[in-house]
């Protein structure tokens, strides 16, 4: 169950990490959009008295980090468009300097998993 719940929370982050396009191209991004879109309709769907394995863990908000996630890239991907005219490129497997996409990548490792981590643990 563990692993599971690891998975759900990292969903869009590794998504990010071994294939950013999955991300950026249209099809792909309404694919994992209705995903997550699933994962937050069973976070409300589902009874308090089926998630009683874990009570150090929210399930529910669990359910919920990965729509967060992907909003906050498509919201980071949508204000570097706006400024450079084009996407950000994938700085982890290459050894150009492309200092803008590396705080673009920085940037979205803050938000994109620290902040929906908080939120699962806020209590």
């Amino acid at each position: 169950m563990m692993i599971l719940i690891t998975i759900i929370l990292l969903l869009i982050p590794l998504i990010f990490l071994f294939n950013r396009d999955l991300l950026i191209k249209k099809q792909s991004f309404y694919i994992i959009f209705i995903f997550c879109i699933l994962l937050l309709i069973i976070s409300f769907v589902i009874k308090d008295s089926l998630i009683k394995t874990m009570p150090s863990l929210d399930i529910k908000s669990v359910l919920r980090v990965p729509l967060i996630s992907l909003i906050l890239f498509r919201l980071l991907t949508w204000i570097f468009y706006k400024i450079f005219n084009r996407y950000p490129q994938d700085t982890y497997w290459i050894n150009e300097s492309l200092w803008f996409d590396t705080l673009f990548n920085i940037l979205f490792w803050i938000t994109g998993i620290l902040i929906p981590v908080i939120f699962v643990f806020r209590h």
